[in-house]
């Protein structure tokens, strides 16, 4: 708060630079939100507007929208840490604007913010879209009796997992809580099949090194879908 108070807030051009660069750096923009409304005393729009602050929200907003390019990151070699920080920074900041201030309906700052998760919810939905029939296809026994392990393929997978795991905890700020709740579903559904078949070929043959290697990338996935102890105990 004191730090907010020390901008120059009747500047607007400048105050506006500097809190572009600052919210760039705050790693949890929520406290700049929470930091404002102590200092107006209150969450309404216009009470934020009046103190000055409107270049804060401004330069949040604009943070925001500049991850959704980064969201269209795709194939099998994408840089997928980069779609998951992107993912959980436009939460981050969509929950700093939505969750903490009361914006007045058909206001710009509330266009704005339904434009922004449209357009972030649209460049996510392919990807959860595919992500179980990744799985499956990845973790599937050659048919033809020259079983082979596709690591192309097992990479997109995984990173669509990635994705999956990144968008659940960010999924308040995304319009996407139906295609997610399926995708969710039909992954660890899908998931439970193909390690229990996994464990059961290397029961019938431990040195199937191919039913091995596509054990293991399942129990990578699942420690991503269910979590860390399941996969221990998969692995033990």
């Amino acid at each position: 708060a004191l730090a907010l108070q020390s901008m120059p807030l009747n500047d607007h051009a400048v105050a506006a630079l500097l809190l572009m660069a600052a919210v760039g750096q705050v790693a949890n923009p929520a406290k700049l939100s929470t930091a404002v409304l102590r200092i107006t005393g209150s969450p309404v729009e216009a009470a934020v507007q009046r103190a000055g602050f409107a270049p804060l929200i401004d330069a949040m907003l604009a943070h925001a929208q500049n991850q959704i390019h980064l969201l269209d990151n795709s194939g099998a070699y994408a840089d997928v840490d980069l779609t998951c920080r992107a993912i959980d920074r436009f939460h981050r900041l969509a929950r700093a604007v939505n969750g903490y201030l009361e914006l007045a309906r058909a206001s710009r700052w509330s266009t704005v913010m339904a434009a922004l998760t449209k357009a972030a919810s649209e460049s996510v939905e392919p990807r959860l879209r595919d992500v179980a029939g990744s799985v499956n296809m990845a973790l599937r026994r050659g048919r033809d009796g020259a079983d082979r392990l596709d690591s192309d393929q097992i990479l997109v997978a995984l990173n669509g997992v990635y994705v999956l795991a990144a968008v659940r905890d960010a999924r308040d700020s995304l319009g996407v809580n139906a295609i997610f709740d399926q995708a969710w579903n039909q992954v660890g559904q899908g998931l439970e099949i193909h390690i229990q078949r996994g464990l059961d070929i290397l029961r019938q043959n431990p040195g199937d090194r191919i039913a091995s290697a596509r054990l293991d990338a399942a129990i990578k996935m699942a420690e991503l879908r269910f979590n860390a102890e399941y996969a221990e105990t998969l692995r033990k």
